[in-house]
């Protein structure tokens, strides 16, 4: 029996990129960290140029990420649909116990047993790098994404088997987002089709 299994909502890409200790001081100066948004969108007008070069960034926020380009749809923004798209005979089609679920996935862990949480269910957290002396912090931004984030077409065999299902999420600095679906051995496939939208956060955190 062939399924469709497809997810689609809101979430956000997420970089983390180690700075230098003049970056670092420069942008956790209470003067300058209003701007700090700007500056990773390449707008540095409210700078003075005397300035010297090494205080900003070479590129715009989406290729600062040397230690993590993370993300993906969050936890609590996204709605899942599993149906079946193509039945081995007709008495599958009119049999109301074939699996099939189309609702917001925060529903869908909710209504697991334990038991099948526990197998369904997989939550690893986002760790930066062990300290060391010459990283004093990191570059955090985040970017709103919206759109389908995984689907694909998948053969279960005779019937759908909640059990095989897994959901892999990644925790990074207090978000939870789904980055990848497996069934048994086939793993959804990203899609391109959702939208990069605007740069909605921006930190420096201590290292």
């Amino acid at each position: 029996m062939l399924y469709s299994i497809e997810i689609h909502g809101n979430g956000a890409e997420v970089g983390i990129h180690k700075l230098t200790k003049v970056q670092y001081d420069f942008w956790t100066n209470p003067e300058y960290q209003p701007y700090l948004k700007r500056a990773l969108v390449e707008d540095y007008s409210s700078f003075s140029k005397d300035l010297p070069d090494e205080n900003f960034f070479l590129y715009r926020y989406s290729e600062l990420c040397n230690v993590g380009y993370l993300g993906g749809g969050y936890l609590g923004g996204l709605w899942i649909e599993i149906t079946p798209i193509e039945f081995d005979n007709e008495e599958d089609e009119e049999d109301e116990n074939i699996y099939s679920y189309d609702d917001e996935l925060n529903d869908f862990i909710e209504s697991l047993t334990p038991a099948q949480y526990k197998k369904i269910v997989n939550i690893e957290e986002f760790e930066l790098p062990a300290k060391k002396p010459k990283t004093p912090g990191y570059l955090v931004w985040k970017a709103e994404e919206t759109g389908m984030f995984l689907e694909g077409e998948i053969d279960v065999g005779k019937k759908f088997d909640l059990k095989k299902l897994q959901l892999n999420f990644r925790k990074v600095l207090g978000d939870i987002f789904l980055e990848s679906v497996t069934y048994e051995d086939y793993q959804l496939e990203p899609t391109d089709s959702w939208e990069t939208g605007a740069l909605i956060e921006a930190d420096i955190i201590k290292a």
